[in-house]
């Protein structure tokens, strides 16, 4: 109740946290696998300010000295720990990082409202267009099927700083199709031109491969972006059992895509997957599946 963990040293990794108060002023915590957390521990009588004594992954003895002391703590008001080289530290987390509700992978986009957004421009070369249409026209489809609902869709050049501001935004097309991936395409880690597609030290080629990601929006750090993709379960996956309806992505993807056989299985059509690493960043190798 008065803990929250604000980042992970390593994602898709155990993760540990024992805290406790053992007396009026001291709190003891024992974390594994945590960069950032939140502490609001209930010490302190009629909201006058006391000082606490916080020993974090360190044995409590007599003798042992706090690892940090927190002077004039006002109960209920929280205090921001960080894991830095010089060891933890009360200072908040700043940046790009994963935190809670925003770190992955594709398919967590769909837990807040969206905007499925489609590019109005000219494409870079037809064949993904047409699959990129078949891809959209199954979100759209198995929304209203399986979600029981109107999937939310706009042309890029109706998207309003509002929609920005509230909602996850599904991008479809490429940076010269569509306007709002035009606008983001130079602070997002996949690059693609009109001949290739260039994530790491890798390339692909534009003609019959697609990137798919998930990424903190650039005009709006607190939502999301998707780029080319709707769900990542299939459609037979839906018609087959809840149970199958988890994410068979995790945040990025190169797909190898046929214009003329459109498939959304990602079990036979994926090149490259893998996740941004704890600040949104490349893994330091991508390495194909």
């Amino acid at each position: 109740k008065w803990l929250v963990l604000q980042a992970l040293e390593h994602h898709w990794q155990r993760a540990d946290v024992l805290a406790k108060v053992t007396a009026s002023d001291e709190v003891e915590i024992t974390a594994t696998n945590v960069k950032a957390m939140t502490i609001a521990p209930p010490v302190g009588v009629d909201g006058a300010p006391i000082n606490i004594a916080i020993f974090i992954n360190r044995p409590r003895t007599a003798k042992t000295d706090p690892t940090i002391i927190y002077k004039n703590y006002h109960p209920g008001r929280p205090i921001a720990l960080l894991l830095t080289k010089d060891g933890w530290k009360i200072q908040p987390l700043t940046g790009m990082h994963k935190s809670p509700g925003l770190q992955g992978p594709i398919d967590d986009a769909l837990f807040s409202p969206i905007i499925a957004v489609r590019g109005t421009g000219a494409v870079i070369n037809s064949a993904s267009d047409t699959w990129l249409k078949s891809e959209l026209d199954r979100f759209r489809t198995s929304w209203g099927i399986y979600f029981r609902g109107t999937l939310p869709e706009k042309q890029d050049t109706d998207i309003t700083d509002e929609d920005i501001k509230t909602k996850n935004l599904y991008l479809f097309g490429d940076p010269s199709s569509n306007k709002i991936l035009a606008r983001i395409a130079g602070e997002l880690p996949i690059k693609w031109t009109k001949d290739k597609i260039s994530i790491g030290d890798k390339s692909y080629s534009t003609t019959d491969h697609l990137p798919m990601f998930i990424f903190p929006n650039p005009l709006n750090s607190e939502k999301y972006v998707v780029i080319n993709t709707g769900m990542t379960f299939s459609t037979k996956d839906m018609m087959g059992s809840n149970a199958l309806q988890y994410p068979h992505l995790p945040d990025y993807a190169i797909i190898k895509f046929d214009a003329n056989h459109f498939t959304d299985d990602r079990k036979t059509d994926v090149q490259l997957a893998g996740f941004f690493d704890e600040e949104w960043k490349l893994p330091k190798v991508v390495t194909a599946k």
